[in-house]
């Protein structure tokens, strides 16, 4: 890309206004034979955001319930199969609603808690949070 330092017009503004959240800086740029790094600062500095999200589907009723159905037993790999997730998706939605695998719940109640260090012997520490 050429650097030609020109003034953003309002035509240029109004693209990016349209084009911008859905398609990004590549694309705008593009479109407006400017350098990727010039439209992100400009979108940026007219609060333009890029809607990354565009192509994600919000988790309804009925995907939970399969998730909750099937996730205990099955594991992350069939429920991803059964809506068309991917599996790091479905272990990310599982862990928000607090569902486990079975055995799980098992290794959750019974790990061990780690014990506090013990106090440094050195006096010189005293004074700086420790004992």
């Amino acid at each position: 890309m050429k650097n030609s330092r020109r003034r953003w017009s309002a035509d240029d503004d109004a693209v990016l206004e349209r084009l911008y959240p859905e398609h990004g800086a590549e694309a705008v740029a593009e479109v407006l034979g400017r350098s990727e790094k010039a439209v992100s600062l400009r979108a940026s500095a007219r609060g333009i955001r890029f809607n990354n999200h565009a192509g994600w589907r919000r988790w309804s009723d009925d995907d939970d319930a399969v998730l909750e159905r099937l996730y205990p037993e099955q594991g992350p790999a069939a429920v991803a199969k059964a809506l068309g997730r991917s599996a790091k998706a479905v272990r990310a939605r599982a862990r928000a609603l607090g569902i486990v695998r079975s055995g799980d719940q098992r290794r959750a109640e019974f790990r061990p808690r780690r014990q506090p260090a013990p106090p440094p012997s050195n006096p010189a520490l005293r004074g700086w949070g420790y004992a």
